[in-house]
């Protein structure tokens, strides 16, 4: 597998992860009881805040989960991922293209459906 495809593969799964884990309403009930976890106050107050802040933001989120993904791959085959941290900016940004298109592509949709509602279409 070439490195392009390679990139944008995992791009587009940690960019699905990133949006099934922050707007998926499958994840609803783990991401509201993690939150109220990380809302309560206790000792670890800067690592809470740290780990709030990185599952709240799409940004941070896919960095890290891009870290995860190229060290997956690279460990869980026997091919070696060349040049790791370039490779792991790319699936990074990949991926936040791919978020940010997903979300254009949902909010376009969310329009169309309250005009069509408005309008009286079924």
């Amino acid at each position: 597998m070439s490195e392009f495809l390679l990139v944008v593969l995992l791009g587009l799964v940690v960019a699905r992860a990133t949006r099934l884990w922050r707007d998926d309403t499958i994840t609803e009930g783990l991401r509201g009881w993690v939150e109220d976890k990380l809302a309560n106050p206790g000792r670890l107050g800067t690592l809470r805040d740290w780990l709030a802040d990185l599952l709240g933001c799409p940004w941070c989120l896919s960095g890290w989960l891009s870290i995860f993904a190229v060290v997956a791959v690279g460990s869980a085959t026997s091919r070696s991922v060349p040049v790791p941290f370039l490779i792991w900016l790319a699936v990074w940004q990949v991926s936040n293209l791919a978020y940010w298109l997903t979300e254009l592509v949902a909010d376009r949709d969310a329009i169309a459906w309250a005009e069509r509602e408005n309008r009286g279409i079924q």
